[in-house]
């Protein structure tokens, strides 16, 4: 399971490169060895992500180049030199962490492009960074490499890819943190109370956007004859389906699938529109919308900051240091959000979770076209 395992930064000497994870390298470049004694020398440049295993070997590694992108010499440019998983681990969760570490690292080393060399024969490697956004380069190496790039400065461009990563990462802590919230954390029971207690019987469709550990969403489907759910990463929607069997969970980005009008007597999106850049939660505001029968009920709530910002950032409140795309809103932002597209705000509610630094405010709302 991902929190049995750890991913540690360590400095390029302390790497051990007589690992067996290494060996189907050595046969794979020929100068491998002129290579190593090269990057050792250049330490000062490199550092190295190490997952160890059970036996103490490492279940994978990446090694990091700092100072070079696609084309050349690049001060924010960071290259994975080095992306390895031991055969089998990649079921454990090893390469998803790996992966979220290096994101997290060219963050924190206020990096822009991150890309790393594939040769053709590893198409498993391939589709695993296409799918994680990365993007093919018109690049070749001088060994026939492909060249695949993340471009952080447009995080607008792969932000769902990463946030897929960071919530497939998180879902099991999601789980625990239902068991045992914080202290002014609110109930799932209050929170699905407020949609469930607005709607007027016979309750027949809900939606939920991103639902989480699925307490709230358990919590819908006892009110509802029918309850559906949104979330864009299967660990989590996994867990959602453990707490709410009778649920329908859709795993999919909320931007790309799309419902008949009026199709729901309500929706809720907690903690959910924030994690799209304002220009597309204006799009899902609409949607929402659009879904919500006339006279439905629609919940949307975020934590309030004191500026408006959009970006990728590490999510610090969770064991595993994580990447993800996060827009901020004041809530005069918030508010127009949802009024310019499409939506009527009725009631207001706010809550101080002070032991996580958060102020959230949410809204209750009716379809305002």
């Amino acid at each position: 399971m991902t929190e049995s395992i750890d991913c540690r930064i360590i400095s390029f000497e302390r790497v051990n490169f007589d690992d067996p994870i290494f060996q189907t390298i050595k046969f794979e470049y020929p100068n491998y060895d002129n290579w190593r004694a090269h990057a050792l020398a250049t330490a000062n440049i490199r550092c190295a992500l190490v997952i160890e295993g059970s036996s103490c070997a490492y279940a994978g590694v990446a090694l990091l180049k700092f100072g070079e992108g696609p084309t050349g010499p690049l001060a924010s440019g960071m290259k994975i030199s080095t992306f390895k998983i031991t055969p089998g681990a990649q079921y454990g969760g090893v390469a998803d962490l790996l992966l979220a570490q290096i994101f997290t690292t060219a963050m924190e080393r206020e990096v822009d492009v991150v890309f790393g060399t594939v040769f053709p024969n590893h198409e498993d490697l391939v589709r695993y960074l296409e799918l994680r956004g990365f993007r093919r380069h018109a690049q070749k190496t001088p060994l026939g490499e492909r060249v695949y790039v993340a471009e952080l400065d447009h995080p607008e461009r792969m932000y769902a890819d990463i946030n897929r990563l960071a919530y497939d990462l998180l879902a099991d802590q999601y789980s625990e943190r239902s068991v045992s919230p914080g202290p002014n954390q609110e109930s799932a029971k209050f929170l699905a109370g407020l949609l469930v207690t607005r709607l007027r019987p016979p309750i027949r469709r809900i939606l939920e956007l991103g639902p989480g550990s699925g307490d709230v969403l358990a919590l819908l489907g006892n009110a509802a004859e029918e309850t559906v759910a949104i979330d864009i990463s299967a660990r989590m929607a996994a867990i959602a389906r453990q707490h709410a069997p009778k649920a329908l969970l859709i795993i999919a980005d909320a931007l790309r699938i799309d419902f008949p009008q009026q199709s729901f007597d309500g929706v809720y999106a907690g903690a959910f529109l924030h994690l799209f850049p304002t220009r597309d939660a204006a799009k899902l505001v609409r949607r929402i919308a659009k879904w919500t029968r006339r006279g439905g009920v629609v919940f949307a709530n975020t934590s309030i900051s004191s500026e408006s910002t959009e970006s990728l950032e590490v999510k610090s409140d969770y064991l595993h240091r994580v990447a993800r795309f996060r827009s901020k809103w004041t809530e005069g932002q918030f508010r127009h959000l949802l009024e310019d597209n499409g939506l009527a705000i009725t009631e207001r509610f706010s809550t101080d979770e002070s032991e996580r630094a958060k102020f959230w405010v949410a809204f209750l709302c009716t379809p305002s076209e």
